[in-house]
């Protein structure tokens, strides 16, 4: 797959975008659903990797799969070398665990550029159960100028939490929302959420992005991923 699709074109790259519409601020609060966002570390010898992750329960996190993944070895780092750190601000985080399993589509494959298998779903080693995990939006009703809000820690910023407001679902193709966004390194598997009447609900994961614009994994492409979490 040279490229996402027809309509998602050219999106060929790891998340790094122009800019895009909507008010992009620092998220000071840690209620819900901040505090569930975190960073995915990757620490080893002579290297190291940043993304963002979402608790969706007390000891399951999901996230974009290149983020674990080794891309010299094309297989998945060793598990205690991979962390999550929620709620992190500045110096401090809500907490801490490390990877103790990793779930991946059966037919993922580690790729250069997104694919729509690209979500893996961690459970973690400890349970951080003093955090209230995301909320998944399972209705899969989408517009396709429906407003997002978007969530990371990107890699210029690394230390708070940025959340974009009013960014658009521009289009969908199956497995893919292209969106506008603004996804910057160290930002993928960012959780991308709509608004509904009771709060703001996790609908995609960001996995990439290119001159079109950025690349998210809605929903119901993974939500059966999400009921795997036991380790073997």
């Amino acid at each position: 797959m040279a490229c996402v699709s027809v309509v998602i074109a050219n999106v060929c790259a790891f998340a790094e975008s122009p800019s895009a519409l909507g008010d992009t601020r620092t998220v000071d609060e840690l209620n819900p659903p901040w505090g569930a966002i975190g960073q995915i570390n990757v620490a080893g010898y002579r290297r190291r990797t940043e993304c963002t992750g979402s608790l969706i329960a007390t000891d399951v996190v999901i996230t974009a799969a290149h983020c674990v993944m080794d891309p010299w070895r094309r297989k998945a780092f060793p598990v205690d070398e991979i962390h999550f750190l929620a709620g992190v601000r500045g110096s401090k985080r809500l907490g801490h665990s490390t990877a103790k399993c990793l779930h991946f589509s059966p037919d993922y494959e580690y790729r250069d550029h997104p694919s729509s298998t690209d979500v893996v779903l961690i459970t973690l080693k400890d349970s951080l159960g003093d955090i209230a995990p995301s909320e998944l939006d399972r209705t899969g009703a989408q517009g396709s100028d429906t407003s997002l809000v978007y969530a990371a820690y990107p890699a210029d910023r690394r230390y708070v939490l940025s959340a974009q407001f009013g960014c658009h679902l521009l289009a969908q193709d199956p497995g893919f929302w292209l969106t506008d966004c603004d996804a910057r390194p160290g930002s993928s598997g960012g959780p991308v959420f709509v608004q509904r009447k009771e709060g703001m609900k996790l609908a995609a994961i960001m996995v990439g992005t290119g001159p079109s614009g950025s690349v998210a994994i809605p929903i119901p492409n993974w939500i059966n991923l999400a009921a795997a979490r036991k380790c073997p």
